[in-house]
């Protein structure tokens, strides 16, 4: 069998608690659950701003008639520079993630994937990827007729709305990422393969889209695929700041340059007008946007393909020894009570007095890769293990 090479930094994280999947994606759902609150209490005094200006809503407190109708409809309706604010106000979930992941998982930024070398650069690579990336998607988009690009779009851009939307994006793709691969991904390999952790992430990130306008069955599989591409790149660089370029890149040039719905959004002010040709919604994704068509699909496959094929021959992928599974059926796994070994399996040549879990609750497999990860973070004090005698 074979899986990704866990990363300097995965291989820290190792160094911390792990947790079972169910217990992980439990405590990722109590992360942007508070993540969340933290973006609804920043959203609020603008929301309330937009709402005690809007003449319709304080013509109905005047008249002293509250129809929710309305005020949902007006809820909904926001405008421009409310939907900019909203993303900038996403800065409060990064300080969630962060906060969680020093004080409670006891991690570093390291461990998350920041990088001091050559972050800029990073960066700015990751931009020129996620620009490249859906300019091709909107090539193909043009060759098929599946859209027509107009110098007319429904909501114009203005200097000030490009200079939000930008960093509105910029902080955008940071917390997603952050959330999707700094902290869960990394989270999930301490105990579970590097492979799985993959697509495990990727799935959860898949999800968060799901109550979007538009989505459906191909828009889940591009999300997942962009989740996977992003994964490999994370895991490729080690460095969350290409894939977080990458990520804000991609949405802002759809969205604010050529007007396409940014899976499922409202038009947003942009440089270029796009309509979509009656029909072909399987090619151009409808009114979730490009991201829920086969163009996207394509593009995507042809990325993760490209990309694990330069990770096999620069030597990204390695062999994991098959071990013995403790939790066989037929019972052939040591007893921790007694001290028996079942015959044709190797017995444990470790104690695990210090371990954070014990024989009964971890795999040996996980420990032999606890151990070798540990082993190779500088300052590791050997002195954590002691020889059977």
């Amino acid at each position: 069998m074979r899986d990704i090479r866990r990363p300097d930094f995965m291989k820290e994280a190792m160094n911390t608690k792990g947790h079972t999947i169910f217990l992980e994606l439990l405590l990722a759902a109590a992360v942007f659950f508070v993540g969340s609150l933290v973006v609804s209490v920043l959203q609020f005094p603008f929301m309330m701003l937009y709402m005690f200006t809007n003449e319709e809503y304080l013509a109905m407190l005047q008249s002293a008639s509250i129809d929710m109708e309305t005020i949902m409809r007006i809820a909904t309706n926001l405008p421009m520079w409310l939907y900019a604010v909203s993303l900038i106000a996403e800065i409060g979930w990064i300080a969630v993630v962060l906060l969680y992941c020093r004080f409670i998982e006891k991690r570093s930024l390291r461990t998350l994937g920041f990088s001091k070398k050559k972050c800029i650069l990073r960066y700015l690579a990751g931009a020129g990827l996620g620009f490249a990336g859906f300019v091709l998607v909107y090539g193909i988009l043009l060759l098929t007729g599946s859209v027509k690009l107009t110098a007319s779009p429904e909501n114009e851009m203005t200097l000030l709305y490009g200079i939000l939307f930008f960093i509105g994006f910029m902080i955008q793709g940071m917390a997603e990422e952050l959330f999707c691969r700094g902290y869960l991904l990394v989270s999930l390999s301490r105990r579970y393969t590097v492979t799985g952790s993959v697509v495990m992430s990727s799935l959860l990130f898949t999800a968060l889209h799901g109550t979007n306008q538009g989505f459906s069955l191909l828009a889940s599989l591009n999300l997942f695929l962009f989740g996977i591409l992003l994964s490999l790149l994370f895991l490729r660089f080690e460095n969350i700041w290409l894939v977080a370029a990458l990520h804000s890149i991609w949405n802002f040039v759809q969205g604010n340059i050529f007007g396409v719905s940014v899976s499922g959004s409202a038009v947003l002010p942009s440089v270029f007008g796009t309509s979509n040709t009656a029909g072909r919604d399987w090619l151009n994704g409808g009114s979730f946007g490009a991201e829920g068509g086969l163009a996207v699909t394509v593009i995507l496959a042809a990325a993760i393909v490209v990309l694990l094929r330069l990770m096999r021959k620069q030597g990204y992928f390695e062999q994991i020894e098959p071990v013995p599974n403790m939790y066989s059926a037929q019972g052939n796994a040591w007893n921790p009570q007694n001290g028996k070994q079942p015959a044709g399996n190797p017995a444990p040549q470790r104690k695990y007095e210090n371990m954070e879990s014990s024989p009964e609750e971890t795999p040996w497999r996980y420990q032999q890769e606890r151990e070798q990860a540990q082993n190779q973070v500088s300052g590791f004090d050997q002195s954590y293990f002691k020889d059977d005698k």
